[in-house]
C-alpha cells in the first residue's frame, strides 16, 4: 500500500494482526509448556534409537553376509563348469561349435547369482551343452535362460516329472460365497475356488515345499512350460478299473483339506477335475537342459 493511501478493507487488517497474535501465544506456550518434555522426551529416546539402529544395521549385516561368498566370479564359473562341459562334450568334439551370445551371455551372468545351487547350476551348463553341439544347437532357445532366472529348484523337479504324454491328475475344491448362497440354486452357480491345483505332485517331484506347489504349477503355466487345458481330465485306463482321481480323493491330505475347508466355510465343498501335462515349449526346454551327448 502506497505511503498516504487509507486501507480500503480495515477488517482485513484487524485480521491478520489477530492472527499475528495468535501464533505469537502458541509460540508461547509451547516454549512455557511443550518444549520441555518434548526436549526431555528427545533426550531419552536419542540413545534408544540409535542403539536399535546399531542392532538392526548388525542383524541385516549378518543376513547379507553369506551371499557375498555365493555371488560368483567368472573365474570361479569357469572353474566350476569347464570339467562338467568337457565330460558332457567328450565325445562331440567333432560337433563343437561356438555358442551364441544371445545364450551364453546371458547365461554366464546368470551362473553368477544362480552357480552355488548344484540343480540350476546343471540345468545351466546343460544349457550350455546343447548350445555348443552342432546336432543340438538349435534347441537352445534364448528365452531358455530367462526361464530359468524365474524358476526354482523345487520348480525344476516338478518339471522333471512331466514325461511327454503324461497327464497329471489335479483337483480343484469351491464353495458358494456366503452372500451369494440364499439366491442360488442349483449345483455349479457362482462358485468360487478356495484351493486350486491339488495334486501328489509335491511328494513325486521330492519338492523341498510341497505345499508350494500350486504356485509352482501356476508360474510354470505362466511361463508356457505346463499347460492346464479347459475341460480335460485324466481318463479311466480301458484296461484296469483304476481311476487315477481315486488316490487323490482316498488320501489323508484330502480329508483333512477337505475339513478344513468346511469348518472356514460351513459347507461342504465341492470338487473339480482337471489336469495339467508339458507343453511343446516344456518339451524342447528339457530337451536343451537335459542334454545326454548323444
Amino acid at each position: 500500500m502506497a505511503v498516504g493511501e487509507s486501507n480500503p478493507n480495515p477488517k482485513q487488517e484487524d485480521k491478520g494482526q489477530e492472527a499475528s497474535d495468535s501464533e505469537k501465544l502458541c509460540l508461547e506456550v509451547y516454549r512455557d509448556v511443550l518444549q520441555p518434555g518434548a526436549r526431555e522426551l528427545g533426550t531419552e529416546l536419542a540413545p534408544v534409537g540409535k542403539e536399535l539402529g546399531t542392532t538392526a544395521a548388525r542383524a541385516i549385516h549378518v543376513a547379507l553376509a553369506p551371499l557375498r561368498a555365493l555371488v560368483w566370479s567368472y573365474e570361479q564359473i569357469e572353474t566350476a563348469i569347464l570339467p562338467s562341459l568337457q565330460q558332457k562334450l567328450a565325445n562331440r568334439l567333432d560337433k563343437l561349435v561356438t555358442p551364441s551370445l544371445m545364450i551364453a551371455g546371458p547365461a554366464l551372468e546368470a551362473l553368477r547369482f544362480a552357480a552355488s545351487n548344484e540343480q540350476i547350476r546343471e540345468m545351466y551348463v546343460n544349457l550350455l551343452a546343447t548350445s555348443m553341439d552342432e546336432d543340438t544347437v538349435q534347441l537352445a532357445h534364448p528365452s531358455f535362460v530367462e526361464f530359468l532366472r524365474q524358476m526354482t529348484p523345487d520348480e525344476v523337479r516338478v518339471l522333471q516329472v512331466f514325461n511327454f504324454q503324461r497327464l497329471i491328475p489335479l483337483l480343484t475344491f469351491m464353495v458358494i460365497p456366503h452372500y451369494l448362497q440364499p439366491d442360488l440354486e442349483g449345483e455349479g452357480k457362482g462358485m468360487v475356488t478356495v484351493y486350486d491345483n491339488f495334486s501328489f505332485l509335491g511328494e513325486e517331484a521330492s519338492c523341498e515345499f510341497p505345499d508350494l506347489v500350486p504356485v509352482y504349477l501356476d508360474n510354470l503355466v505362466r511361463l508356457g512350460l505346463l499347460e492346464i487345458p479347459p475341460l480335460m481330465t485324466v481318463a479311466e485306463s480301458s484296461s484296469t478299473s483304476y481311476d487315477s482321481y481315486n488316490k487323490l480323493f482316498t488320501s489323508p491330505r484330502f480329508a483333512e483339506l477337505s475339513e478344513r475347508i468346511e469348518t472356514n466355510w460351513k459347507q461342504t465343498p465341492q470338487t473339480a477335475k482337471k489336469c495339467v501335462r508339458i507343453t511343446s515349449l516344456g518339451k524342447m526346454f528339457r530337451h536343451a537342459c537335459e542334454y545326454s551327448g548323444s
